[in-house]
């Protein structure tokens, strides 16, 4: 089982206005990490979610290699140092998930 990563936001839908993505599929699951977000206009950084400004959302991929939107695994950061150790993290456990599933 290998990794594709990938350019840009996996999800999320002002990801393009995000500073920090990473984008990864493992096997049948694509790992998606975004934050620093600055929408359009803003003078300062928002928050993507409840006190946080970076997360990690984990997807089933299809046939096609898309997503239905439906996040079956999630962590919240606040900077981006820990969003990539995070998702460096993520990677790892889906990956291996992918691996005992495909044996």
């Amino acid at each position: 089982m290998t990794r594709e990563d990938f350019e840009g936001p996996g999800h999320f839908c002002g990801g393009n206005q995000c500073r920090f993505a990473r984008h990864t599929h493992v096997g049948p699951y694509c790992v998606s990490t975004v934050g620093d977000y600055w929408p359009r206009g803003a003078k300062t950084r928002e928050d993507i979610g409840y006190k946080r400004s970076h997360e990690t959302m984990v997807f089933r991929l299809d046939d096609k290699g898309e997503t239905d939107g439906n996040n079956i695994d999630f962590a919240p950061y606040k900077s981006d140092e820990d969003a990539a150790i995070g998702h460096e993290r993520m990677v790892r456990k889906w990956l291996g998930v992918a691996r005992r599933r495909k044996s």
